[in-house]
């Protein structure tokens, strides 16, 4: 009889092992799985903040010069600076239309990454680069939905196809007013092509049309209006980066809002729970791992 209780005492205290052995051992799965999982949502975090960014800045009482621009190459943040004009205008192709802001920046020259390029004319065309989003928003002249189909093929139009393109409204030779489509003479509205879609960047660039800076400095001539840029366009190196370059704008007549500034905010308050989150884990992962230890030896 007591040969008996000994070996389920025996068995017992094996299969009580055995337990704590298993439990030490999910716990230390567990709390490596949780420093992996926060390492990787850390790692992304921070890419965010790391990755190249874009800011828009407006003159408040000065304007963009050469100084201003060579003074922008030195600062290390700064992956590029351009200086642009914003004009409303419309782009039409049959009988779609697009209706926004056209931005005049050096097309030839600022470092855009493109996904397509399009079709290159003769300077008897007005070269635009899209922004990734801007052919979804193409709408119908009779403002009739686009369905799926035709979007696919709006797309090839715009790659291959002639467009009219019209800044403000069109006024003709003889002062008279009309749209793009009705008013072949007008003197601002132009012919003009699409010569690439850029990448898409998940900023306002993807919104965005984009033509030599030129070209519509000579659509400002036309219209009486101001010609030399009070704006500028600046690439980042990292997202991060863009407070400090707006404070340092700020500094010198210039204002613009820092479209990162809540997700960067987001990130730092996600990254401090983050290292309280580790830590817990870390110390889960030392006390199972002596736990099971203790059991095992």
């Amino acid at each position: 009889m007591l040969e008996r209780t000994s070996e389920i005492n025996i068995y017992r205290k094996a299969y009580e092992r055995q337990n704590s052995a298993l439990l030490g051992a999910a716990g230390m799965i567990f709390s490596a799985v949780c420093i992996v999982v926060i390492c990787i949502t850390g790692i992304q975090g921070s890419a965010y903040g790391r990755s190249r960014g874009q800011i828009k800045a407006d003159g408040t009482k000065t304007v963009v010069t050469q100084e201003l621009l060579d003074y922008l190459g030195t600062l290390k943040t700064v992956r590029s600076a351009a200086p642009v004009i914003e004009l409303q205008g419309s782009i039409e192709i049959e009988n779609y239309i697009y209706t926004g802001t056209i931005t005049g920046i050096d097309i030839k020259n600022y470092p855009f990454e493109y996904a397509a390029a399009g079709r290159m004319s003769g300077s008897s065309f007005v070269q635009m680069v899209f922004g990734s989003q801007v052919p979804k928003e193409f709408q119908k002249k009779d403002g009739g939905k686009v369905s799926d189909a035709e979007r696919e093929t709006l797309l090839q139009k715009l790659s291959e196809g002639e467009m009219k393109l019209q800044i403000g409204e069109a006024y003709s030779a003889d002062g008279s007013t009309g749209t793009a489509a009705g008013a072949e003479d007008a003197q601002n509205v132009q012919s003009a092509v699409m010569s690439g879609i850029l990448r898409q960047t998940g900023d306002s660039q993807d919104n965005r049309i984009y033509v030599d800076i030129t070209q519509i400095q000579r659509f400002c001539r036309m219209m009486g209006e101001e010609d030399t840029p009070k704006s500028l366009v600046i690439g980042l190196y990292h997202k991060k980066d863009a407070a400090e370059v707006l404070n340092t704008l700020n500094g010198i007549g210039f204002k613009g809002e820092n479209p990162y500034r809540g997700r960067i905010e987001e990130q730092g308050e996600t990254d401090k729970n983050l290292r309280i989150y580790f830590g817990m884990s870390g110390l889960l992962l030392l006390f199972s791992g002596l736990y099971l230890k203790k059991v095992v030896w």
